[in-house]
């Protein structure tokens, strides 16, 4: 029977090190008592990003599209960018809101961070996921590297935007308290943007 006092969460590559006696376990036993992820005040890791890319939208898949939304003064939502230098990665930016519109989880430049105060994230494999609540998922993103970034599930509000993916795939956006779009089973290569707002 394992003692739950004695028991840490690595990541696979601090497992890796401390497995192979690198690291001491007392490093181990220093690091419970002031987690680095409070320290820094987020978890983060990076996604594998390169051409030709699909950002899956519930089931909407979009190919080579600079946006999922764009705004008349130029603000983006999810934005995919040119790579810095030749044959470098696909630049994704995003920031995914909560229902209150605090940001819950960055992406920037591929990397994503998420606050260390979101009330539960978990990354399983290829999955992330954030809750709002016990039973609230916030948002769902499943990597398939390098090529498609896929959006299962998000429930987010942003100034007078919503936006949402359901459990059946269909994308909902909402605009102001007269508009609403749904969008399911679409496939669109080489759009500006998915959603153009006034």
């Amino acid at each position: 029977m394992h003692d739950p006092e004695h028991i840490a969460l690595l990541c696979a590559a601090c497992h890796d090190r401390i497995t192979r006696g690198f690291w001491s376990k007392q490093r181990v036993a220093e690091a419970r008592k002031s987690p680095i992820t409070f320290k820094r005040g987020c978890s983060k890791d990076a996604f594998e990003i390169a051409a030709p890319f699909t950002v899956q939208v519930g089931s909407n898949y979009f190919s080579e599209v600079r946006s999922i939304i764009r705004r008349g003064d130029g603000e983006t939502w999810f934005s995919i960018d040119e790579p810095e230098e030749e044959g470098g990665p696909l630049r994704v930016s995003a920031t995914f809101f909560d229902r209150e519109g605090v940001p819950s989880l960055v992406i920037a430049d591929n990397e994503w961070r998420c606050r260390a105060n979101v009330w539960d994230l978990t990354v399983e494999g290829r999955v992330i996921e954030i809750r709002q609540a016990k039973s609230a998922l916030g948002l769902r993103l499943r990597t398939t590297p390098p090529s498609v970034l896929a959006i299962e599930r998000l429930r987010m509000r942003h100034k007078d935007i919503g936006f949402e993916i359901d459990s059946d795939g269909r994308a909902i956006l909402e605009y102001g308290d007269a508009t609403r779009v749904e969008m399911e089973s679409n496939r669109s290569l080489g759009a500006d943007a998915v959603y153009t707002l006034p």
